[in-house]
């Protein structure tokens, strides 16, 4: 399998699960709108880290959940760094976890781990990661199972799905974002979280109507 086909392959798979996003019921935010704000006002990415110790993951708990301890597994059996997530293959018949790592060398790897997270079943070299992916990743300061944890916490829930990702910004440096789908007790929501602060980030022209992930009605703009 070629490179652009593998790493398509697993993105594809990774984002079907926040495509049922769009039809989610967005949940009574009313409450969370500060004074004076307007729905239609567009709510800034908060600036502020959304975890004190944010570009270490020594200390998360991976026993809270099972994608933590996939995660854990496979960066512990093969090295690299974790790099994607997915809990399931809608085309494939087999159980068990999915996570994609970086080695060193440039190198990406698909480890294919047991239902419960904490052995691997089998690694497949997926050949070399293009710029585009090795630049992300380059950049990611936040490792992903701090992500995961900070997600967890802005919309508890296992997790679903991983991925590192870009955004266009007013400035035109981008941020870096892990993309993190949880399944709450009725619906998918997805968790957008700076990859090199930790802050979570806005997503959509209403974040506060739109599921109320990631949006900071502190930084709501002034009348």
């Amino acid at each position: 399998m070629s490179t652009s086909a593998a790493k398509v392959s697993f993105a594809a798979s990774a984002f079907v699960l926040s495509g049922f996003l769009a039809g989610c019921n967005s949940p009574d935010v009313s409450e969370a709108m500060p004074e004076g704000a307007e729905e239609e006002d567009t709510i800034q990415p908060s600036s502020e880290p959304s975890h004190p110790n944010p570009h270490d993951a020594e200390d998360v708990d991976v026993s809270r959940d099972v994608a933590m301890r996939a995660v854990a597994t496979a960066a512990d059996a093969e090295g690299g760094t974790a790099i994607g997530f997915l809990k399931e293959k809608e085309d494939s018949d087999d159980t068990g976890m999915y996570v994609q790592l970086l080695g060193d060398n440039g190198g990406l790897r698909e480890v294919h781990t047991a239902p419960e997270g904490t052995s691997t079943l089998d690694t497949n070299d997926e050949g070399e990661a293009d710029d585009e992916l090795t630049g992300l990743a380059d950049r990611a300061e936040v490792p992903l199972l701090r992500a995961m944890e900070i997600a967890q916490g802005e919309s508890p829930g296992p997790v679903q799905s991983a991925q590192l990702e870009s955004r266009e910004t007013d400035d035109g440096d981008g941020l870096v974002v892990w993309v993190i789908v949880t399944q709450g007790p009725a619906d998918e929501n997805t968790v957008v979280i700076d990859a090199e602060s930790s802050a979570v980030v806005p997503e959509g022209d209403n974040p506060l109507e739109d599921n109320n992930i990631g949006g900071d009605p502190d930084t709501a703009p002034e009348e």
